[in-house]
């Protein structure tokens, strides 16, 4: 969000206006060095007014001018995620309510595909129920819920729901993503 934009620059900047920074990515947009995704609902009002999420074309490009202190690969994850979601013609979109979050919806021909990726360890059951729970509360009957991850495959069926684990690799050969009556991909 440009908040968070706002206060990383202020640590090595000095202080810098969101409007400036607005401006700024705007550009960035333009140029296609940076992608800016809008939160996902009916209210086009809601959609402008909420902060977006951003990610880059380039994750080396991202790191170079970022220069995180620690290893992200779950942020390099989901960039990636993104990425492929525009190669592969998506419409794409976040979702989020107070307590929990889908990082991406990506709307197909039948339905939306429901993804979060995550490259921590899904043994931490407070870490997994956060990352099902997003997937899990996503209101829409003709969705097809993905967790990408970095090692472990299974499927899932929780409250008449299925929920799909799904190492991320693997995932991106899959040519395809969009949602469909079958779930058999292999």
């Amino acid at each position: 969000s440009y908040r968070k934009i706002q206060k990383a620059l202020e640590q090595t900047s000095g202080k810098t206006s969101t409007s400036t920074i607005s401006e700024n990515m705007s550009h960035l947009s333009e140029a296609y060095i940076l992608f800016e995704v809008e939160l996902h609902t009916n209210s086009v009002k809601k959609a402008l007014i909420n902060p977006r999420k951003v990610y880059s074309v380039d994750t080396g490009l991202r790191k170079a001018v970022v220069k995180p202190l620690t290893e992200d690969f779950g942020r390099d994850g989901e960039n990636i995620v993104f990425l492929e979601l525009l190669r592969r013609g998506s419409k794409v979109t976040f979702w989020k309510t107070d307590k929990t979050e889908v990082d991406f919806v990506a709307s197909g021909r039948t339905g939306d595909l429901v993804i979060n990726v995550t490259m921590s360890n899904l043994d931490d059951l407070d870490l997994r129920e956060r990352e099902l729970r997003g997937l899990l509360e996503f209101e829409g009957e003709r969705s097809r819920r993905i967790l990408l991850n970095s090692d472990i495959e299974d499927t899932l069926k929780i409250h008449d729901k299925t929920i799909e684990l799904i190492p991320l690799w693997k995932w991106l050969l899959i040519e395809d993503f969009l949602p469909s009556n079958n779930l058999h991909y292999f």
